[in-house]
């Protein structure tokens, strides 16, 4: 256990050597998930259609050009396009011809690119004029998260327990209405385990949790959306927020990086004194806190064979000083992440690929209690998935597959069974937001995930309009095993789950300016186990319909509206053994009609382009919770049970009737000198909830977010450098017993970066982040005694954040 971190880095290095080494035998696919550009061209005088114009899309992750050539109506559609960064060429006689780089196409995405054509000279090419891209089909609102918004517009704070490298979770807060808690970010109005995470089109989500189980290193993400509102019916088996990744793929040029990112302890701040179970009164403090890696991509064979393969260290350690009434003196926290992603892709030609990509991710932890006692958890989580993409019928069917087994274990290191009190179990791993699910003095336990599904796309104009069908299975079984430790002897548990969904979806345009979102999904799901009693099983159908009205041409304005059914998962955690002060630890039971929590939503509002450079956009959404979940005591057996309240078993306790209303407006802004401004404000109400429901739910009437940016850039562009600030203000909770709020919470973050562009196609760039620049340590603590179970994130104390990346 002493050398798990050494050994489990080299089985990674091990693992990609393996998969480069048999790349000249294997088979593997580029992308996960495709979808379409579409799009239309107009006159620019006389806002006519032009037909005949032939556009050219060109990228490095696609294999050749695609080229289709405008209809009567000057309307176009390329289909099978992967995510990637494109540049669209439009190309007719009489018209200027018009280039349009850097067109981010994100996994599954229906993009539209609408132009515009001068009737001029065709001397030269037009760079960027007179185009407008949106997603106009949408009938709900989504976030497109890629690198460069990333390191642009917000950094994210190194958390003080076990998270030292920059994933996606910590930047889900670019999403207007989300907020980062102390259990990971979530919508307003619903928790953090209601989420669900899709990494190349299958879940991520850890079945115990409900939390993501393999955040993944940014280095090793080519980008994701983030589905808030009007969530279409392919995805589902969430009553929360969609979090939809795709891994970096090969493709035919080598390129790679190398980075490293460095908190120093000596430049951080100390934080406030802190008090919990099984603690003596202490400050905690980053005393050290970094990550580092490499990444490399290329092709071993020309439009055949491609490669992707990095690797992430991280590490951090924690600075633990007690209070000198409290006695005892100084330890530390520390925590060592290795993440590993190998990825192989063959494209048989250009309508067939497939794909294979391994990924690990072991950590250790250490830490001592109370008494000095050492203790220490290993954790591991391994993915392999294998994935095909294919094209039929002249490209009008598009088929995707995927496969994939997901592997978690928990190792913890105990003392004897005499230290090992319950006051000591919230002592654990530097108070990372699932150590309370999984407790950090928990017993062994191990999880093994297997997943496929099946989906296809289908294009077409027919019954008065363009149609786009998706059609999609999905299959999930996964088996939890963990030990119990009692009175007697240590037993072996094992829950188990199962889920299949199939799913309906049609996106119809009857016009330009008119498009029908309407879709059906099927889930069931199997959960229980000999020890709870047998399987709880439920069979759900969740509908989906929306409606998106939207000008094209230099101002586009999109008025939509949408309304849903979501239903979620049950997290296995609610099934741990539960401790009974008469009969030591009991089973949890199942009620034998239990359902999965379930959420309906509506969803209007509107966005308006007024040019390429400024959006607005302004929407309500209001959630009303139907279904919820509830440990409640059997008292003929004298066993906890899990129940829905208002049903079944739960019959005598109040239903959910909570409603969640939300108004948002945000503000997109560009300006010609370099500069850039994002502001977003949001203001919701919850009513109608339980006590049980307030503590259940992030619950915060206002917050605001302001970030900017500026760039100056030298003029052979050779070098440049950019300044950000970003604020989050946040309300404060409602004093139990009082109407009075608690102070407001506020943070400033700062950025600066500076790169240089060595030779062609060789950058180097170095960033300074100031986390936290006035030192903001607002309580919003309801009690001392009883907590909200869902509360902004703790604000860090200040930090300064050194780090350099060399990209090739």
């Amino acid at each position: 256990m002493k050398n798990l971190a050494v050994f489990q880095l080299a089985r990674v290095c091990g693992v990609i050597g393996a998969l480069v080494g048999v790349a000249c035998a294997t088979e593997a696919r580029a992308e996960e998930a495709t979808g379409i550009i579409v799009g239309k061209v107009v006159d620019a005088v006389s806002k006519l259609p032009v037909p005949d114009v032939v556009v050219t899309a060109t990228a490095p992750e696609l294999v050749g050009e695609q080229t289709v050539v405008t209809r009567v109506d000057g309307t176009y559609r390329i289909p099978q396009v992967p995510p990637g960064t494109y540049t669209l060429l439009f190309e007719t006689e009489l018209y200027r011809p018009l280039r349009r780089t850097e067109v981010r196409k994100l996994a599954g995405q229906e993009l539209r690119v609408d132009v515009l054509l001068e009737k001029e000279s065709p001397s030269d090419e037009r760079e960027g004029c007179y185009f407008l891209v949106s997603d106009v089909t949408s009938a709900g609102m989504s976030t497109e998260l890629f690198p460069e918004l990333i390191s642009s517009v917000l950094t994210q704070r190194p958390a003080m327990g076990r998270q030292a490298m920059r994933t996606l979770d910590g930047f889900l807060v670019l999403a207007s209405n989300m907020v980062e808690t102390r259990r990971g970010s979530t919508l307003l109005g619903t928790a953090p385990w209601e989420n669900e995470y899709l990494l190349d089109g299958l879940s991520t989500r850890d079945a115990v949790t409900g939390f993501n189980a393999l955040p993944l290193s940014l280095e090793l993400l080519q980008d994701a959306t983030v589905f808030t509102h009007g969530i279409r019916a392919r995805y589902g088996r969430a009553t929360g927020v969609v979090v939809e990744q795709s891994s970096i793929s090969g493709s035919n040029e080598y390129s790679g990086t190398a980075f490293a990112e460095w908190v120093p302890g000596v430049l951080a701040e100390r934080g406030p004194v802190k008090s919990r179970a099984g603690e003596r009164p202490s400050r905690h403090s980053v005393f050290n806190q970094g990550a580092f890696g490499a990444t490399l991509r290329g092709g071993l064979i020309k439009d055949h064979l491609w490669f992707f393969m990095g690797v992430v260290p991280a590490l951090t350690r924690v600075e633990r000083t007690p209070e000198e009434h409290a006695g005892g003196g100084r330890s530390f926290i520390d925590h060592r992440q290795v993440q590993a992603l190998g990825r192989l892709t063959y494209l048989f030609n250009y309508d067939h690929d497939l794909s294979l990509m391994a990924v690990t991710a072991p950590s250790t932890s250490r830490w001592q209690d109370i008494d000095s006692t050492q203790q220490e958890v290993d954790r591991e989580t391994s993915r392999v998935a294998l994935d095909y993409r294919g094209a039929f019928f002249e490209k009008k069917l598009l088929v995707d597959a995927h496969a994939a087994w997901m592997s978690q274990s928990v190792m913890p290191l105990r003392p004897p069974r005499e230290h090992r009190e319950d006051e000591e179990r919230l002592s654990a791993c530097g108070a990372s937001y699932d150590d309370a699910h999984l407790g950090c003095a928990a017993h062994d336990q191990a999880t093994n995930r297997y997943q496929a599904s099946v989906a296809a796309a289908y294009s077409g104009d027919f019954s008065g309009g363009s149609h786009l069908l998706r059609a999609g299975v999905e299959v999930e079984r996964l088996v939890h095993d963990w030990e119990r430790g009692g009175q007697e002897a240590t037993s072996r548990l094992q829950t188990h789950a199962g889920f299949a969904s199939a799913y309906l979806q049609d996106t119809w345009s009857p016009s330009d300016w008119l498009t029908f979102n309407a879709g059906l999904r099927y889930d069931t799901q199997s959960v229980g186990g000999r020890i709870h009693g047998g399987d709880a099983t439920s069979h759900l159908l969740s509908p989906r319909l929306g409606v998106t009205m939207a000008s094209t041409g230099w101002d586009q304005l999109r008025i939509f509206g949408n309304y849903a059914r979501y239903h979620g998962r049950v997290p296995l955690g609610l099934l741990r053994p539960h401790p009974s002060t008469e009969r030591g630890v009991t089973n949890v039971r199942l009620d034998s009609s239990l359902t999965p929590p379930s959420t309906t939503e509506f969803v209007t509002g509107l966005e308006f382009a007024a040019d390429s450079d400024t959006s607005v956009s302004v929407f309500h959404a209001r959630r009303m919770r139907t279904t919820g979940l509830v440990l409640s005591q059997d008292t003929e057996r004298g066993a906890p049970v899990l129940v829905n309240p208002g049903r079944g078993l739960g019959a005598n306790l109040p239903a959910p009737r909570s409603r969640h209303d939300s108004v948002t407006l945000e503000v997109d802004r560009n300006f010609n000198d370099n500069w850039s401004m994002l502001l977003a404000y949001t203001w919701s109400r919850l009513q109608g909830a339980t006590l049980e429901e307030q503590r259940g739910v992030l619950n915060r009437p206002h917050v605001l977010k302001l970030s900017g940016t500026r760039g100056f850039f030298h003029r052979d562009w050779r070098w440049g450098a950019s300044v950000g600030l970003s604020y989050l203000g946040i309300a404060g909770a409602h004093g139990e017993g009082s109407e009075k709020r608690r102070p407001w919470l506020h943070n400033v973050d700062a950025r600066l970066a500076v790169r240089y562009n060595v030779e062609r196609r060789q950058d180097i760039e170095f960033h300074l982040d100031v986390l936290n620049v006035f030192d903001s340590q607002a309580d919003d603590s309801l009690t001392s005694g009883r907590e909200v179970a869902v509360l902004p994130a703790s604000q860090t104390p200040r930090q300064v954040r050194l780090g350099a990346r060399y990209a090739f």
